[in-house]
Protein backbone atom coordinates (compact mmCIF):
# COMPACT_ATOMS: atom_id res chain seq x y z
CA UNK A 1 0.00 0.00 0.00
CA UNK A 2 1.60 3.23 -0.73
CA UNK A 3 1.64 6.12 1.70
CA UNK A 4 -0.83 8.35 0.38
CA UNK A 5 -3.31 5.40 -0.23
CA UNK A 6 -2.86 4.63 3.47
CA UNK A 7 -3.74 8.38 4.01
CA UNK A 8 -6.72 8.21 2.19
CA UNK A 9 -7.78 5.01 3.77
CA UNK A 10 -7.69 6.64 7.16
CA UNK A 11 -8.87 9.79 6.23
CA UNK A 12 -12.25 7.59 5.66
CA UNK A 13 -12.16 5.93 8.65
CA UNK A 14 -11.76 9.14 10.21
CA UNK A 15 -14.41 10.87 8.55
CA UNK A 16 -16.88 7.64 10.10
CA UNK A 17 -17.39 5.87 6.68
CA UNK A 18 -18.69 2.99 8.26
CA UNK A 19 -19.35 -0.64 6.70
CA UNK A 20 -22.01 -2.48 8.80
CA UNK A 21 -20.77 -0.73 11.89
CA UNK A 22 -17.23 -2.12 11.52
CA UNK A 23 -15.11 1.08 11.57
CA UNK A 24 -12.15 1.96 13.05
CA UNK A 25 -13.50 4.82 14.60
CA UNK A 26 -11.70 7.44 17.00
CA UNK A 27 -12.61 7.80 20.88
CA UNK A 28 -15.21 10.51 21.78
CA UNK A 29 -15.17 14.43 22.26
CA UNK A 30 -12.90 15.82 24.60
CA UNK A 31 -15.46 16.54 26.89
CA UNK A 32 -16.27 13.12 27.84
CA UNK A 33 -13.13 11.28 28.02
CA UNK A 34 -10.25 11.29 30.00
CA UNK A 35 -7.04 12.16 27.64
CA UNK A 36 -3.84 10.66 28.49
CA UNK A 37 -0.36 12.14 27.35
CA UNK A 38 1.71 10.72 25.09
CA UNK A 39 5.34 10.51 25.62
CA UNK A 40 7.88 9.18 22.97
CA UNK A 41 4.49 7.27 22.09
CA UNK A 42 3.82 5.98 25.36
CA UNK A 43 0.67 6.17 27.43
CA UNK A 44 0.40 5.48 31.00
CA UNK A 45 -1.69 3.07 31.97
CA UNK A 46 -3.04 4.63 35.65
CA UNK A 47 -4.12 7.36 33.61
CA UNK A 48 -6.91 6.11 31.90
CA UNK A 49 -10.49 5.49 32.96
CA UNK A 50 -10.65 2.62 35.11
CA UNK A 51 -13.71 -0.06 35.81
CA UNK A 52 -13.55 -1.98 38.58
CA UNK A 53 -9.97 -1.83 38.52
CA UNK A 54 -7.05 0.06 40.66
CA UNK A 55 -3.56 1.26 40.63
CA UNK A 56 -1.08 -0.16 42.52
CA UNK A 57 2.53 0.45 43.12
CA UNK A 58 3.87 -3.06 44.37
CA UNK A 59 5.61 -4.61 43.14
CA UNK A 60 8.61 -1.97 41.89
CA UNK A 61 9.77 -1.83 38.50
CA UNK A 62 6.54 -0.50 36.51
CA UNK A 63 6.76 2.68 34.43
CA UNK A 64 5.21 6.16 35.56
CA UNK A 65 3.52 6.59 38.86
CA UNK A 66 1.82 3.02 38.68
CA UNK A 67 0.08 0.45 37.43
CA UNK A 68 -3.30 -1.24 37.03
CA UNK A 69 -4.18 -3.87 38.72
CA UNK A 70 -7.69 -6.38 39.75
CA UNK A 71 -8.21 -7.70 36.21
CA UNK A 72 -9.75 -10.91 35.94
CA UNK A 73 -11.92 -12.93 33.41
CA UNK A 74 -14.56 -10.63 32.61
CA UNK A 75 -14.37 -7.52 30.30
CA UNK A 76 -16.63 -5.49 32.77
CA UNK A 77 -13.04 -4.79 34.43
CA UNK A 78 -11.06 -3.05 32.27
CA UNK A 79 -8.88 -0.22 31.49
CA UNK A 80 -9.37 2.16 28.69
CA UNK A 81 -6.71 4.18 27.78
CA UNK A 82 -7.35 7.27 25.28
CA UNK A 83 -5.27 9.25 23.97
CA UNK A 84 -4.85 12.36 21.12
CA UNK A 85 -2.45 10.66 18.18
CA UNK A 86 -1.22 13.89 16.61
CA UNK A 87 0.04 11.49 13.43
CA UNK A 88 -2.73 8.78 11.42
CA UNK A 89 -0.38 6.14 9.90
CA UNK A 90 0.03 2.10 11.04
CA UNK A 91 2.01 1.56 14.45
CA UNK A 92 3.08 -1.47 16.45
CA UNK A 93 1.29 -1.43 19.69
CA UNK A 94 2.96 -2.95 22.57
CA UNK A 95 1.73 -3.46 26.29
CA UNK A 96 3.71 -2.99 29.48
CA UNK A 97 2.85 -5.96 31.70
CA UNK A 98 2.81 -8.14 35.06
CA UNK A 99 1.80 -11.59 35.29
CA UNK A 100 3.20 -12.70 38.31
CA UNK A 101 0.65 -16.30 37.64
CA UNK A 102 2.31 -17.29 34.98
CA UNK A 103 0.40 -16.84 31.16
CA UNK A 104 -2.31 -15.17 31.02
CA UNK A 105 -4.15 -13.13 28.04
CA UNK A 106 -6.31 -9.77 27.84
CA UNK A 107 -9.18 -9.04 25.38
CA UNK A 108 -7.86 -5.99 23.38
CA UNK A 109 -10.52 -2.91 21.90
CA UNK A 110 -8.27 -0.60 20.03
CA UNK A 111 -11.22 2.17 18.70
CA UNK A 112 -13.84 -0.90 18.71
CA UNK A 113 -11.44 -3.30 16.93
CA UNK A 114 -10.92 -6.72 19.10
CA UNK A 115 -7.93 -8.73 19.05
CA UNK A 116 -6.10 -10.40 22.32
CA UNK A 117 -2.58 -9.61 23.56
CA UNK A 118 -0.92 -13.02 25.51
CA UNK A 119 1.25 -12.17 28.41
CA UNK A 120 4.26 -14.63 29.39
CA UNK A 121 4.67 -15.49 32.79
CA UNK A 122 6.97 -12.78 35.45
CA UNK A 123 7.06 -15.44 38.05
CA UNK A 124 11.09 -15.08 37.62
CA UNK A 125 13.01 -12.23 36.77
CA UNK A 126 12.11 -8.73 36.25
CA UNK A 127 8.35 -7.94 37.68
CA UNK A 128 7.37 -6.16 34.73
CA UNK A 129 7.67 -7.29 30.68
CA UNK A 130 6.27 -5.84 27.41
CA UNK A 131 4.21 -7.89 24.89
CA UNK A 132 3.82 -7.25 21.03
CA UNK A 133 0.40 -6.70 20.53
CA UNK A 134 0.42 -6.21 16.48
CA UNK A 135 0.10 -3.28 14.83
CA UNK A 136 -3.10 -1.00 14.31
CA UNK A 137 -4.12 1.58 11.93
CA UNK A 138 -4.71 4.85 13.63
CA UNK A 139 -6.00 8.21 12.63
CA UNK A 140 -5.21 11.35 13.69
CA UNK A 141 -7.00 12.97 16.81
CA UNK A 142 -8.16 10.88 19.82
CA UNK A 143 -7.99 6.75 20.14
CA UNK A 144 -9.07 4.64 22.96
CA UNK A 145 -7.21 0.96 23.93
CA UNK A 146 -8.96 -0.67 26.17
CA UNK A 147 -7.66 -4.09 27.99
CA UNK A 148 -9.30 -6.17 30.00
CA UNK A 149 -10.71 -9.61 30.68
CA UNK A 150 -10.14 -13.01 28.63
CA UNK A 151 -7.54 -14.82 31.23
CA UNK A 152 -7.30 -12.54 33.68
CA UNK A 153 -4.71 -11.76 36.76
CA UNK A 154 -2.75 -9.70 35.29
CA UNK A 155 -1.15 -5.82 35.70
CA UNK A 156 -0.90 -3.73 32.94
CA UNK A 157 1.89 -0.73 33.15
CA UNK A 158 0.85 1.23 29.72
CA UNK A 159 0.90 1.05 26.04
CA UNK A 160 3.40 1.70 23.96
CA UNK A 161 2.71 3.26 19.68
CA UNK A 162 6.10 2.51 17.57
CA UNK A 163 4.99 3.88 13.70
CA UNK A 164 6.25 0.82 11.55
CA UNK A 165 5.73 -0.15 7.76
CA UNK A 166 4.08 -3.08 6.17
CA UNK A 167 4.80 -4.88 3.09
CA UNK A 168 3.14 -8.04 1.36
CA UNK A 169 4.42 -11.25 2.38
CA UNK A 170 7.02 -12.72 0.12
CA UNK A 171 5.62 -15.81 -2.40
CA UNK A 172 7.04 -19.17 -1.14
CA UNK A 173 8.43 -21.83 -4.37
CA UNK A 174 5.48 -23.53 -5.95
CA UNK A 175 6.65 -27.08 -4.41
CA UNK A 176 4.77 -29.22 -2.66
CA UNK A 177 6.04 -31.42 0.28
CA UNK A 178 5.32 -34.54 -1.56
CA UNK A 179 7.57 -34.62 -4.77
CA UNK A 180 4.80 -37.16 -6.56
CA UNK A 181 2.48 -34.35 -5.75
CA UNK A 182 -0.76 -35.02 -8.99
CA UNK A 183 0.23 -32.05 -11.84
CA UNK A 184 -3.53 -30.77 -10.27
CA UNK A 185 -2.04 -30.40 -6.86
CA UNK A 186 1.02 -28.97 -8.02
CA UNK A 187 -1.67 -26.54 -10.47
CA UNK A 188 -3.80 -25.63 -7.36
CA UNK A 189 -0.86 -24.84 -4.90
CA UNK A 190 0.73 -22.92 -7.99
CA UNK A 191 -2.41 -20.67 -8.61
CA UNK A 192 -2.57 -19.88 -4.67
CA UNK A 193 1.31 -18.51 -4.55
CA UNK A 194 0.44 -16.69 -7.96
CA UNK A 195 -2.42 -15.13 -5.89
CA UNK A 196 -0.26 -14.40 -2.46
CA UNK A 197 0.11 -11.21 -1.69
CA UNK A 198 -2.18 -9.42 -3.99
CA UNK A 199 -5.90 -11.06 -3.43
CA UNK A 200 -7.68 -13.45 -1.14
CA UNK A 201 -9.91 -16.75 -1.72
CA UNK A 202 -13.45 -16.32 -0.04
CA UNK A 203 -14.15 -19.80 1.54
CA UNK A 204 -16.68 -21.36 3.42
CA UNK A 205 -17.58 -24.85 5.79
CA UNK A 206 -20.15 -26.25 4.85
CA UNK A 207 -20.99 -30.11 5.81
CA UNK A 208 -24.26 -29.54 4.31
CA UNK A 209 -23.29 -29.46 0.34
CA UNK A 210 -26.16 -30.82 -1.70
CA UNK A 211 -28.70 -30.42 1.06
CA UNK A 212 -31.67 -27.71 1.05
CA UNK A 213 -29.64 -25.81 4.65
CA UNK A 214 -26.45 -25.40 2.59
CA UNK A 215 -24.23 -22.92 3.46
CA UNK A 216 -22.65 -22.29 0.08
CA UNK A 217 -26.63 -21.51 -0.68
CA UNK A 218 -26.92 -18.94 1.65
CA UNK A 219 -23.74 -17.00 1.12
CA UNK A 220 -25.29 -16.57 -3.03
CA UNK A 221 -28.55 -16.35 -1.80
CA UNK A 222 -26.74 -13.00 0.49
CA UNK A 223 -24.34 -11.94 -1.63
CA UNK A 224 -24.81 -12.98 -5.29
CA UNK A 225 -21.32 -14.87 -4.90
CA UNK A 226 -20.32 -18.26 -4.25
CA UNK A 227 -16.98 -18.76 -2.41
CA UNK A 228 -13.98 -20.29 -4.33
CA UNK A 229 -13.17 -22.76 -1.47
CA UNK A 230 -15.76 -25.11 0.33
CA UNK A 231 -14.38 -27.29 2.97
CA UNK A 232 -16.49 -30.22 4.27
CA UNK A 233 -15.88 -32.94 7.04
CA UNK A 234 -15.47 -36.09 7.06
CA UNK A 235 -16.10 -37.13 10.34
CA UNK A 236 -18.47 -39.87 10.18
CA UNK A 237 -15.32 -41.84 8.69
CA UNK A 238 -13.50 -43.87 11.72
CA UNK A 239 -13.86 -46.94 13.91
CA UNK A 240 -15.98 -45.51 16.43
CA UNK A 241 -18.63 -44.20 13.96
CA UNK A 242 -18.78 -46.76 11.63
CA UNK A 243 -19.29 -49.13 14.61
CA UNK A 244 -22.45 -46.86 15.85
CA UNK A 245 -23.32 -45.44 12.96
CA UNK A 246 -22.82 -47.43 9.89
CA UNK A 247 -20.66 -46.72 6.91
CA UNK A 248 -21.70 -42.94 5.59
CA UNK A 249 -23.64 -43.97 2.28
CA UNK A 250 -23.42 -40.73 -0.22
CA UNK A 251 -21.27 -38.10 2.39
CA UNK A 252 -18.33 -37.92 -0.30
CA UNK A 253 -20.41 -38.35 -2.98
CA UNK A 254 -22.63 -35.22 -2.35
CA UNK A 255 -18.92 -33.26 -1.48
CA UNK A 256 -17.99 -34.33 -4.93
CA UNK A 257 -20.68 -32.22 -6.28
CA UNK A 258 -19.20 -29.66 -5.40
CA UNK A 259 -15.92 -29.88 -6.71
CA UNK A 260 -17.53 -31.10 -10.38
CA UNK A 261 -20.32 -27.69 -9.94
CA UNK A 262 -20.44 -24.89 -12.61
CA UNK A 263 -17.31 -24.34 -14.28
CA UNK A 264 -15.31 -26.93 -12.19
CA UNK A 265 -13.11 -24.47 -10.86
CA UNK A 266 -14.08 -24.32 -7.32
CA UNK A 267 -11.38 -25.31 -4.58
CA UNK A 268 -12.02 -28.10 -1.75
CA UNK A 269 -11.09 -28.13 1.35
CA UNK A 270 -11.83 -31.37 3.50
CA UNK A 271 -11.37 -31.51 7.19
CA UNK A 272 -11.87 -34.63 9.58
CA UNK A 273 -12.68 -34.47 13.04
CA UNK A 274 -10.80 -37.45 14.02
CA UNK A 275 -13.05 -39.43 16.23
CA UNK A 276 -10.86 -41.70 18.75
CA UNK A 277 -10.77 -44.78 18.03
CA UNK A 278 -11.59 -46.24 21.27
CA UNK A 279 -11.84 -45.90 25.01
CA UNK A 280 -14.61 -43.26 24.29
CA UNK A 281 -16.64 -41.75 27.38
CA UNK A 282 -19.91 -42.76 25.95
CA UNK A 283 -19.15 -45.97 23.43
CA UNK A 284 -22.85 -45.85 22.11
CA UNK A 285 -22.59 -42.23 20.90
CA UNK A 286 -19.45 -41.22 19.40
CA UNK A 287 -20.84 -38.16 17.84
CA UNK A 288 -18.51 -35.52 20.30
CA UNK A 289 -15.08 -38.49 20.30
CA UNK A 290 -12.76 -36.17 18.60
CA UNK A 291 -13.03 -33.92 22.04
CA UNK A 292 -10.55 -34.70 24.78
CA UNK A 293 -13.38 -35.10 27.54
CA UNK A 294 -14.96 -37.47 25.73
CA UNK A 295 -12.12 -40.25 25.35
CA UNK A 296 -9.36 -41.40 27.55
CA UNK A 297 -7.88 -42.65 24.52
CA UNK A 298 -4.04 -42.05 24.74
CA UNK A 299 -2.45 -41.99 21.33
CA UNK A 300 1.09 -41.49 22.67
CA UNK A 301 1.39 -45.09 24.21
CA UNK A 302 -0.76 -46.65 20.94
CA UNK A 303 2.30 -44.44 18.90
CA UNK A 304 4.86 -45.84 21.33
CA UNK A 305 3.71 -49.69 20.80
CA UNK A 306 3.43 -50.78 17.03
CA UNK A 307 2.51 -54.13 17.35
CA UNK A 308 -0.47 -53.22 19.23
CA UNK A 309 -3.66 -53.11 19.48
CA UNK A 310 -4.34 -49.20 19.67
CA UNK A 311 -1.30 -48.59 17.07
CA UNK A 312 -3.12 -50.45 14.69
CA UNK A 313 -6.69 -49.03 15.28
CA UNK A 314 -5.07 -45.90 13.98
CA UNK A 315 -4.12 -47.48 11.28
CA UNK A 316 -7.46 -48.33 10.73
CA UNK A 317 -9.04 -45.04 10.77
CA UNK A 318 -6.20 -43.55 8.40
CA UNK A 319 -6.87 -46.31 6.01
CA UNK A 320 -10.97 -45.34 6.25
CA UNK A 321 -10.11 -41.83 5.27
CA UNK A 322 -7.61 -42.65 2.49
CA UNK A 323 -10.55 -44.84 0.64
CA UNK A 324 -13.09 -41.18 0.76
CA UNK A 325 -9.93 -39.44 -0.47
CA UNK A 326 -8.98 -41.94 -3.29
CA UNK A 327 -12.09 -40.69 -4.61
CA UNK A 328 -11.11 -37.18 -5.40
CA UNK A 329 -7.69 -38.73 -6.61
CA UNK A 330 -9.65 -40.67 -9.01
CA UNK A 331 -11.46 -37.91 -10.01
CA UNK A 332 -8.95 -35.84 -10.55
CA UNK A 333 -9.43 -33.05 -8.05
CA UNK A 334 -6.84 -32.12 -5.34
CA UNK A 335 -7.90 -31.55 -2.25
CA UNK A 336 -6.68 -28.85 0.48
CA UNK A 337 -6.33 -31.82 3.21
CA UNK A 338 -6.65 -30.32 6.93
CA UNK A 339 -6.42 -33.16 9.55
CA UNK A 340 -5.68 -32.81 13.08
CA UNK A 341 -6.30 -29.08 13.64
CA UNK A 342 -6.50 -26.55 16.50
CA UNK A 343 -3.26 -27.55 18.33
CA UNK A 344 -1.46 -26.27 20.58
CA UNK A 345 -4.84 -26.29 21.79
CA UNK A 346 -5.90 -29.35 24.00
CA UNK A 347 -9.40 -29.66 23.40
CA UNK A 348 -9.45 -32.41 20.41
CA UNK A 349 -7.43 -35.60 21.47
CA UNK A 350 -5.05 -35.26 19.18
CA UNK A 351 -3.61 -32.23 21.22
CA UNK A 352 -3.74 -33.77 24.19
CA UNK A 353 -0.38 -35.60 24.26
CA UNK A 354 2.42 -32.90 23.98
CA UNK A 355 4.16 -31.47 20.92
CA UNK A 356 6.13 -33.86 19.76
CA UNK A 357 3.88 -36.93 19.75
CA UNK A 358 1.11 -34.88 18.07
CA UNK A 359 4.02 -34.66 15.78
CA UNK A 360 4.75 -38.29 15.28
CA UNK A 361 0.64 -38.52 14.73
CA UNK A 362 1.03 -35.87 11.57
CA UNK A 363 4.32 -37.49 10.33
CA UNK A 364 2.34 -41.25 11.06
CA UNK A 365 -0.94 -39.96 8.63
CA UNK A 366 1.23 -38.06 5.97
CA UNK A 367 3.30 -41.36 5.58
CA UNK A 368 0.58 -43.37 5.29
CA UNK A 369 -1.86 -41.76 3.40
CA UNK A 370 1.29 -41.04 0.76
CA UNK A 371 3.09 -44.03 0.74
CA UNK A 372 1.17 -47.09 1.66
CA UNK A 373 -1.98 -45.22 -0.31
CA UNK A 374 -0.40 -42.93 -2.98
CA UNK A 375 -2.47 -39.92 -2.59
CA UNK A 376 -0.72 -37.44 -4.12
CA UNK A 377 -3.81 -34.89 -4.88
CA UNK A 378 -3.44 -33.48 -1.09
CA UNK A 379 -2.10 -30.04 -0.52
CA UNK A 380 -1.12 -30.23 2.99
CA UNK A 381 -3.10 -27.69 5.81
CA UNK A 382 -1.70 -27.59 9.23
CA UNK A 383 -4.07 -25.15 11.21
CA UNK A 384 -2.98 -23.69 14.46
CA UNK A 385 -5.21 -22.43 17.21
CA UNK A 386 -5.44 -19.08 17.81
CA UNK A 387 -2.10 -18.75 19.89
CA UNK A 388 0.44 -20.49 17.34
CA UNK A 389 3.55 -22.67 19.13
CA UNK A 390 6.21 -23.32 16.91
CA UNK A 391 7.00 -26.03 18.78
CA UNK A 392 3.89 -27.83 17.50
CA UNK A 393 4.59 -27.32 14.10
CA UNK A 394 5.27 -30.06 11.91
CA UNK A 395 7.92 -29.17 9.63
CA UNK A 396 8.14 -28.18 5.98
CA UNK A 397 8.96 -31.24 4.80
CA UNK A 398 5.40 -32.11 6.10
CA UNK A 399 3.29 -28.93 5.56
CA UNK A 400 2.27 -27.17 2.24
CA UNK A 401 -0.19 -24.37 3.94
CA UNK A 402 0.38 -22.87 7.31
CA UNK A 403 -3.24 -21.98 8.68
CA UNK A 404 -4.53 -20.21 11.92
CA UNK A 405 -8.12 -21.13 13.05
CA UNK A 406 -9.47 -17.70 15.20
CA UNK A 407 -12.47 -17.61 17.65
CA UNK A 408 -12.28 -13.98 19.64
CA UNK A 409 -15.00 -11.89 18.59
CA UNK A 410 -17.74 -13.71 20.48
CA UNK A 411 -20.84 -13.86 21.44
CA UNK A 412 -20.87 -12.44 18.06
CA UNK A 413 -18.99 -12.44 14.83
CA UNK A 414 -17.36 -8.35 14.61
CA UNK A 415 -15.93 -7.58 11.03
CA UNK A 416 -13.43 -5.09 12.65
CA UNK A 417 -11.56 -8.00 14.14
CA UNK A 418 -7.93 -6.97 14.34
CA UNK A 419 -5.99 -10.27 13.33
CA UNK A 420 -2.94 -8.42 12.32
CA UNK A 421 -1.11 -10.32 15.62
CA UNK A 422 -1.99 -13.81 14.59
CA UNK A 423 -1.07 -13.51 10.92
CA UNK A 424 2.98 -12.04 12.09
CA UNK A 425 2.74 -14.95 14.38
CA UNK A 426 1.87 -17.68 11.66
CA UNK A 427 4.45 -15.88 9.42
CA UNK A 428 7.04 -16.02 11.87
CA UNK A 429 6.46 -19.52 12.39
CA UNK A 430 6.11 -20.77 8.93
CA UNK A 431 8.06 -18.11 6.85
CA UNK A 432 8.73 -20.10 3.79
CA UNK A 433 4.99 -21.71 3.66
CA UNK A 434 1.44 -19.60 2.43
CA UNK A 435 -0.46 -18.81 5.36
CA UNK A 436 -4.15 -18.97 4.92
CA UNK A 437 -7.29 -18.44 8.00
CA UNK A 438 -8.70 -21.50 7.72
CA UNK A 439 -11.34 -21.24 9.58
CA UNK A 440 -13.24 -18.08 11.67
CA UNK A 441 -15.93 -16.68 13.16
CA UNK A 442 -15.21 -13.54 12.07
CA UNK A 443 -13.98 -13.06 8.62
CA UNK A 444 -11.26 -10.85 6.50
CA UNK A 445 -12.05 -7.35 6.49
CA UNK A 446 -10.66 -6.09 3.24
CA UNK A 447 -9.91 -2.56 4.14
CA UNK A 448 -7.77 -4.25 7.19
CA UNK A 449 -6.23 -6.50 4.36
CA UNK A 450 -4.75 -3.61 2.54
CA UNK A 451 -3.62 -1.49 5.37
CA UNK A 452 -2.31 -4.23 7.77
CA UNK A 453 -0.89 -6.06 3.87
CA UNK A 454 -2.46 -9.12 6.08
CA UNK A 455 -2.88 -11.35 2.78
CA UNK A 456 -4.21 -14.42 3.70
CA UNK A 457 -4.30 -16.81 1.10
CA UNK A 458 -7.46 -17.67 1.84
CA UNK A 459 -10.86 -17.35 4.51
CA UNK A 460 -13.33 -19.64 5.46
CA UNK A 461 -16.10 -18.98 7.40
CA UNK A 462 -17.60 -21.40 9.88
CA UNK A 463 -20.50 -23.02 9.54
CA UNK A 464 -24.15 -22.29 11.00
CA UNK A 465 -24.80 -18.85 13.17
CA UNK A 466 -21.04 -17.92 12.46
CA UNK A 467 -21.95 -17.58 9.08
CA UNK A 468 -25.67 -16.22 9.20
CA UNK A 469 -25.19 -13.69 11.81
CA UNK A 470 -22.24 -11.93 10.05
CA UNK A 471 -23.88 -8.54 8.98
CA UNK A 472 -25.38 -8.70 5.61
CA UNK A 473 -23.97 -5.55 4.53
CA UNK A 474 -20.27 -6.54 5.37
CA UNK A 475 -20.79 -10.22 3.83
CA UNK A 476 -22.25 -8.39 0.39
CA UNK A 477 -19.48 -5.76 1.05
CA UNK A 478 -16.86 -8.78 1.37
CA UNK A 479 -18.11 -11.19 -1.57
CA UNK A 480 -18.08 -7.72 -3.92
CA UNK A 481 -14.52 -6.72 -3.35
CA UNK A 482 -12.26 -6.40 -5.91
CA UNK A 483 -9.65 -8.19 -4.06
CA UNK A 484 -11.43 -11.20 -2.71
CA UNK A 485 -11.65 -13.82 -5.38
CA UNK A 486 -15.12 -15.71 -5.62
CA UNK A 487 -15.82 -18.73 -7.69
CA UNK A 488 -17.14 -16.70 -10.58
CA UNK A 489 -13.25 -14.99 -10.66
CA UNK A 490 -11.23 -17.94 -10.39
CA UNK A 491 -8.93 -18.67 -13.48
CA UNK A 492 -8.93 -22.19 -15.06
CA UNK A 493 -6.17 -23.04 -12.35
CA UNK A 494 -5.70 -26.24 -13.64
CA UNK A 495 -5.38 -25.91 -17.34
CA UNK A 496 -2.61 -23.31 -16.73
CA UNK A 497 -0.85 -25.54 -14.54
CA UNK A 498 -0.91 -28.11 -17.13
CA UNK A 499 0.26 -25.45 -19.70
CA UNK A 500 2.86 -23.66 -17.46
CA UNK A 501 3.99 -27.49 -17.25
CA UNK A 502 4.16 -28.46 -21.04
CA UNK A 503 5.48 -24.53 -21.44
CA UNK A 504 8.31 -24.95 -18.80
CA UNK A 505 9.00 -28.60 -20.83
CA UNK A 506 9.01 -26.99 -24.11
CA UNK A 507 11.13 -24.27 -22.73
CA UNK A 508 13.99 -26.40 -21.08
CA UNK A 509 14.41 -28.54 -24.45
CA UNK A 510 14.99 -25.36 -26.01
CA UNK A 511 17.17 -23.99 -23.70
CA UNK A 512 15.15 -20.91 -22.15
CA UNK A 513 16.81 -20.50 -19.28
CA UNK A 514 16.26 -17.13 -17.13
CA UNK A 515 19.37 -16.17 -14.28
CA UNK A 516 19.78 -15.70 -11.25
CA UNK A 517 16.70 -16.66 -10.68
CA UNK A 518 15.22 -15.16 -7.94
CA UNK A 519 16.29 -12.15 -9.95
CA UNK A 520 16.96 -8.81 -8.63
CA UNK A 521 18.60 -5.61 -9.80
CA UNK A 522 18.01 -3.63 -12.72
CA UNK A 523 17.85 -6.23 -15.77
CA UNK A 524 16.72 -9.61 -15.68
CA UNK A 525 19.27 -12.24 -17.65
CA UNK A 526 18.31 -14.95 -20.07
CA UNK A 527 19.72 -17.44 -22.39
CA UNK A 528 17.78 -19.07 -25.55
CA UNK A 529 19.04 -21.30 -28.31
CA UNK A 530 17.49 -20.84 -31.66
CA UNK A 531 17.56 -22.91 -34.59
CA UNK A 532 17.51 -20.12 -36.78
CA UNK A 533 18.17 -16.13 -36.96
CA UNK A 534 14.69 -14.12 -36.58
CA UNK A 535 12.84 -11.20 -34.83
CA UNK A 536 11.30 -12.54 -31.36
CA UNK A 537 9.17 -11.11 -28.84
CA UNK A 538 10.02 -11.41 -25.27
CA UNK A 539 7.38 -10.56 -22.78
CA UNK A 540 7.34 -10.68 -19.04
CA UNK A 541 4.31 -11.29 -17.60
CA UNK A 542 2.73 -10.72 -13.89
CA UNK A 543 0.32 -13.85 -12.09
CA UNK A 544 -3.03 -11.53 -12.71
CA UNK A 545 -1.71 -12.26 -16.80
CA UNK A 546 -0.74 -8.27 -17.66
CA UNK A 547 2.54 -7.55 -19.67
CA UNK A 548 5.03 -5.97 -17.63
CA UNK A 549 7.62 -5.69 -19.74
CA UNK A 550 7.76 -6.27 -23.88
CA UNK A 551 10.73 -6.22 -26.09
CA UNK A 552 11.45 -7.53 -29.45
CA UNK A 553 15.65 -8.72 -29.88
CA UNK A 554 16.90 -9.51 -32.91
CA UNK A 555 18.27 -12.76 -32.07
CA UNK A 556 21.57 -15.46 -33.83
CA UNK A 557 20.73 -18.35 -34.73
CA UNK A 558 22.33 -20.94 -32.01
CA UNK A 559 23.15 -19.65 -28.25
CA UNK A 560 21.52 -15.96 -27.34
CA UNK A 561 22.31 -13.88 -24.14
CA UNK A 562 20.02 -11.27 -23.31
CA UNK A 563 18.34 -8.67 -20.82
CA UNK A 564 15.19 -7.95 -20.06
CA UNK A 565 14.90 -4.58 -18.01
CA UNK A 566 13.16 -4.43 -14.29
CA UNK A 567 12.66 -0.58 -13.88
CA UNK A 568 9.49 -0.95 -12.29
CA UNK A 569 8.64 -4.03 -11.73
CA UNK A 570 7.39 -4.69 -8.27
CA UNK A 571 9.10 -7.79 -6.61
CA UNK A 572 6.64 -11.20 -7.54
CA UNK A 573 6.36 -14.44 -9.93
CA UNK A 574 6.26 -13.44 -13.11
CA UNK A 575 6.61 -15.63 -15.96
CA UNK A 576 9.36 -14.96 -18.42
CA UNK A 577 7.00 -15.50 -22.56
CA UNK A 578 9.24 -15.36 -25.39
CA UNK A 579 7.17 -15.84 -28.62
CA UNK A 580 9.87 -17.18 -31.41
CA UNK A 581 8.45 -17.54 -35.43
CA UNK A 582 6.92 -20.81 -36.02
CA UNK A 583 7.11 -22.62 -32.75
CA UNK A 584 4.91 -22.64 -29.39
CA UNK A 585 5.68 -19.97 -27.18
CA UNK A 586 8.45 -20.91 -24.64
CA UNK A 587 7.52 -19.84 -20.68
CA UNK A 588 10.11 -19.38 -17.62
CA UNK A 589 8.72 -18.85 -14.19
CA UNK A 590 10.63 -15.88 -12.40
CA UNK A 591 10.97 -14.83 -9.02
CA UNK A 592 11.79 -11.07 -8.78
CA UNK A 593 13.18 -10.54 -5.19
CA UNK A 594 14.42 -6.64 -5.41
Amino acid sequence: MSFHSLLDLLGRWGRGLALAGAVLAPAASTAQTTIVPLTNGRAEAEAGVLTGVTVATSPTGFSGTGFVTGFDNSDAKNVAITFNNPTAGLYKLSVGYTSPYGLKVANLDVNGSKSTVSFAGTTTGPAFAVSDAGTVLLPRGLNTVTIGGNYGYYGIDYVQLTATSVAPPPKPAKQLSDPLATPTAKALHGYLVDLYGTKILSGQQDDQYGNTNSEVKYVLATTGKEPAIVSMDLFDYSTSAVAAYGTPSGTTERYLGWSRSGNGRGITSLIWHWRAPTDLVNPNDPSGAFYTVNTTFNFAAALADTSGTRYHLLLNDIDLIAAQLKKFQAAGIPVLWRPLHETPGTFFWWGNQGADNFKKLWQLLYTRLTVRHQLHNLVWVYSANAMPDPNWYPGDAYVDVAGDDIYQSTPTPNPNVNISGNWAAMRAMAPNKLVALTESESLVNPDQARGYATWWSWFCAWQGSYIRSQPVAFLTSLYNDNDIITKDKLADWAAQGTLAARSGAAAAAAGLTAFPNPASGYTLNARLRLATAQLVMVELVNALGQRVATLNPRLAAGDNQFQVPLTGVAPGVYQLVVRPANQPALSQRVLITK
